[in-house]
């Protein structure tokens, strides 16, 4: 698990009150299934995670940043062939987890709104990372190198 799907777990886990569990291999291709939790209600999220600040999401392409492969991605009939077997047939949210940059600031609203037709929930880094700092306490004791860092960075101020 690399450190985004990290403070996605973690946001999963501490504010919103998911048990998680993550990179679950399906496929001939070795894909993973990033996240997959499970709230206190019985809601179960499909997670797939993407840190982009550098390049803007592509139209329609089926290669690696483009709209129409995550939509393929979170679909895949063996993603959800696998996620049927650990939680049985029951109704999953697709989520996708990126930077608002990713979406880019002139088309955000068209990229956001097609992913919703999609049925897939746009979460962003800019708005889940603040969440994750104001629930991290000074005093808390955190196993996790994410919340460890977090809680130093508030110790000596830097992040409030």
């Amino acid at each position: 698990m690399d450190v985004n799907e990290q403070i996605v777990k973690e946001y999963f886990e501490i504010v919103k009150g998911c048990l998680v569990r993550n990179n679950i291999e399906y496929g001939k291709h070795h894909a993973s299934i990033d996240l997959l939790a499970v709230d206190k209600q019985g809601n179960i999220f499909d997670v797939e995670v993407k840190w982009k600040s550098a390049i803007a999401i592509k139209d329609s392409e089926d290669r690696e940043n483009g709209f129409n492969h995550f939509v393929k991605q979170l679909n895949d009939t063996e993603r959800n062939k696998i996620i049927e077997k650990l939680i049985g047939k029951k109704p999953t949210q697709k989520m996708f987890i990126t930077t608002k940059h990713f979406l880019s600031k002139r088309k955000f609203h068209y990229w956001k709104g097609r992913f919703e037709k999609e049925n897939i929930e746009v979460l962003f880094f800019d708005d889940i990372i603040p969440k994750l700092v104001n629930a991290i306490h000074v005093k808390g004791k955190y196993e996790s190198p994410v919340l460890q860092t977090i809680r130093m960075l508030k110790y000596f101020g830097i992040v409030k």
